[in-house]
């Protein structure tokens, strides 16, 4: 779950560097004195944190279980690009609570992309949904594309399912502007 004010990006109707999400609801900008508080339950032992880097970034501050791990993240860089941090050694047998706090002042702020709970020695299949709700592939190709193409290298994955059609059909989006679009996003990727 999550709390505290959220505002939500979409991929090219907000700001360029909005990066996919790496859980539904998880991607937002954190400005002011607002918090995202994400809870964590199930049998995981590490939390990969996405965010950007960006010029003119703002720090945040992170504790996970009311502080038995802490730190301090400065997103501020030279051009845009993906940034990650790992939360590991957590016991797989409770439910854990990570809260982020905007610190610095950064006019550009905090940009969020996600979190991922993982149990890495566990075997099976991991699921990474990168969705949002009612965007078409033009939506994705205006993502930009050098944090994108970082997020992906960062999950490393064995197969990438793109899903689109739905919203292209029902916005009468033509078969060959459609075609393009997915060839586009393929490329990119």
């Amino acid at each position: 779950g999550q709390a505290g004010t959220w505002t939500r990006t979409s991929p090219g109707n907000s700001t360029p560097n909005y990066c996919p999400d790496l859980a539904d609801d998880v991607s937002t900008d954190l400005s002011g004195s607002s918090t995202a508080t994400l809870t964590f339950s199930g049998a995981i032992t590490q939390v990969v944190v996405y965010y950007i880097k960006q010029p003119n970034g703002a720090s945040f501050t992170w504790n996970i279980d009311s502080g038995a791990q802490t730190g301090t993240i400065n997103t501020t860089n030279s051009s845009l690009a993906s940034g990650t941090f790992t939360i590991s050694g957590l016991s797989a047998t409770v439910a854990h609570t990570l809260v982020l706090t905007p610190t610095g002042s950064g006019s550009a702020g905090v940009d969020l992309c996600g979190a991922d709970a993982q149990h890495p020695s566990q075997n099976g299949i991991h699921i990474v949904n990168l969705g949002y709700q009612g965007t078409q592939a033009s939506s994705w190709n205006a993502v930009n594309q050098t944090v994108w193409q970082a997020e992906m290298a960062s999950l490393n994955p064995t197969v990438s399912l793109i899903e689109f059609g739905g919203n292209e059909m029902s916005s009468n989006v033509l078969p060959a502007t459609f075609t393009t679009n997915l060839s586009t996003i393929a490329s990119n990727l």
